[in-house]
């Protein structure tokens, strides 16, 4: 039997920090706030933003992030899976870098022996944190998947090297969905 594992649209998102789209003012500041650890404060402003403009995904992106430090996992999966990108907002989102984040590693996730007896496929999309400083942040996976295949995934999320955007001669977070598959083949 071969084990196929592939990385699907790895870093379907990168959203730089800081950077008014949308509800202009109001969302950069909200991202601002989460930015400098005001998670509550941040999550009342995203929660204004998205209440006047459903459809913005950079505002629920930060809102499920500020959820996330907060504590409150179930209305931060809910705000993560609100703001998945298409291909054209990643082709918009690249724009506002000077320099974009680079990956310069990528390690694979592994699959588990149960998940191979099992002969279980699935993909699953882990939200992370990549800081200014060049460290994974948060990692929080918004599918569970059996077999320990979330775990997995977010060992291999929490394993990612980079190098951090730079916007403005400055390096900054960037909080992002990827998405890893798991195929047996």
């Amino acid at each position: 039997m071969k084990t196929h594992i592939s990385i699907a649209l790895a870093f379907a998102i990168l959203v730089p920090t800081g950077i008014a789209f949308g509800q202009g003012g109001a969302e950069a500041e909200g991202i601002a706030l989460f930015r400098d650890g005001k998670n509550t404060e941040s999550a009342e402003a995203l929660q204004n933003v998205v209440a006047a403009e459903g459809t913005n995904k950079r505002a629920w992106l930060y809102l499920g992030a500020a959820q996330l430090k907060l504590g409150h996992r179930a209305d931060a999966a809910k705000a993560f899976l609100r703001s998945v990108f298409d291909a054209e907002d990643i082709k918009k989102e690249r724009t506002h870098y000077d320099t974009p984040m680079k990956v310069t590693s990528m390690p694979r996730p592994a699959y588990t022996r149960d998940a191979r007896s099992a002969r279980y496929s699935g993909k699953i999309k882990v939200a992370v944190e990549f800081k200014a400083d060049g460290t994974i942040g948060f990692t929080f996976p918004l599918e569970d998947l059996p077999h320990g295949l979330t775990d997995s995934a977010i060992s291999a999320a929490r394993r990612l090297r980079f190098k951090p955007a730079i916007k403005n001669g400055d390096p900054v977070t960037v909080v992002g969905l990827v998405d890893y598959s798991f195929v047996i083949q």
